[in-house]
């Protein structure tokens, strides 16, 4: 009977070993096979690309030759939709290889790079490729040396990235796009410069501040921080923009800037904590354990309204443009006061009601 069951087991994991084999060969192993039977190199892959209905199937994983890291083309796989077994059906090793000619002129300018603060993306090669409407793009990653938190003002961190673009400019190089990463204490951010060719700084400033701001409310947070410390208090703070890689940590956002890249129209940020008998609550936690108790009544609406009216009065006083606010009053709910909100009581509580 053991004799019986080791061969059991035995054979139901030879049937395991064949069928995991069948359905999931190496993806790398068999792509390695297919270039070194063609070119007689062996490859990495880079990145794998993931099957789906989209394209039933049917991808393009990214590879590079063992011995030439820059090296990096498309490989298509005719593919399974719901298994992983595939046929490769062709590779991109020329448009690969017009991107590594690329590179091996920008090579040299890596110092140059460095000194305005750039260095290569820990995420793709140098000079990346792509078709577009039947052309031949190349893109240039770079990423940032310096976190944004680290530059001293905004201008500071525009005359960087204009330098990088100037820098780009002299070189002999037919780069259409240049896409960066941008390290912050929070998420790693991305911004892409596509086929960007201003005559002077503003008006690289302007371009940069219309497509990329998120990045400008960081810098426009901190200009608002005195104003911010002043107003808070124990039960409110301003954060919660939802945009870009700041985890919701910032307080304020440019929703539009006029031809003089200053900001015209500002949202600001609140999340309101509440609050019994001037005691602050710490936490969620901490006011879902005081809700639990059936006889404590929803939090009265009168403190929350008089925060709002005096932020919105301290606000308007203290900013040049349109000035809306936004307040997260968790659980009583999230409120919108736009620039027509008056600053008194019956206007906060009328739209307070509407958003109710």
């Amino acid at each position: 009977m053991k004799k019986l069951m080791i061969v059991v087991l035995s054979f139901m994991l030879m049937i395991s070993l064949v069928i995991y084999i069948y359905f999931f060969p190496n993806t790398e192993a068999k792509i390695n096979r297919y270039i070194k039977q063609k070119y007689n190199k062996e490859i990495t892959l880079v990145k794998e690309e993931a099957g789906h209905a989209g394209n039933m199937g049917d991808v393009t994983h990214m590879v590079a030759f063992k011995d030439q890291p820059e090296f990096v083309f498309g490989v298509h796989v005719d593919g399974g939709l719901f298994t992983k077994r595939f046929e490769v059906v062709g590779d991109e090793l020329e448009l690969g290889k017009a991107a590594f000619q690329q590179y091996k002129q920008l090579k040299s300018y890596l110092p140059e790079f460095e000194r305005v603060g750039f260095t290569k993306s820990d995420e793709r090669n140098l000079v990346s490729y792509d078709v577009i409407k039947d052309q031949t793009e190349f893109t240039l990653n770079m990423k940032s040396i310096k976190k944004i938190e680290n530059f001293n003002s905004e201008q500071e961190w525009i005359d960087q990235y204009y330098q990088l673009l100037e820098l780009v400019q002299k070189t002999p190089l037919d780069l259409n796009d240049i896409w960066i990463e941008v390290p912050t204490n929070h998420e790693k951010g991305y911004l892409t410069f596509y086929d960007l060719k201003p005559e002077n700084k503003e008006e690289f400033a302007q371009h940069f501040k219309e497509n990329e701001s998120d990045y400008f409310d960081y810098f426009l947070d901190r200009r608002y921080q005195g104003l911010f410390q002043s107003l808070e208090k124990t039960y409110f703070h301003f954060a919660g923009n939802p945009h870009g890689p700041f985890s919701d940590t910032l307080g304020v956002r440019c929703d539009a800037y006029d031809e003089n890249n200053r900001c015209e129209d500002l949202t600001f940020y609140v999340e309101f904590r509440p609050v019994k008998e001037e005691m602050e609550l710490k936490s969620f936690d901490d006011y879902n354990e005081l809700m639990s108790n059936p006889d404590q009544k929803e939090p009265d609406l009168e403190p929350f309204i008089d925060v709002v009216q005096v932020i919105l009065k301290e606000l308007r006083e203290n900013t040049e443009g349109k000035v809306s606010l936004r307040v997260d009053a968790w659980p009583l709910g999230s409120f919108s006061f736009d620039e027509n909100v008056p600053a008194s009581e019956e206007g906060i509580k009328k739209a307070i009601q509407e958003d109710l």
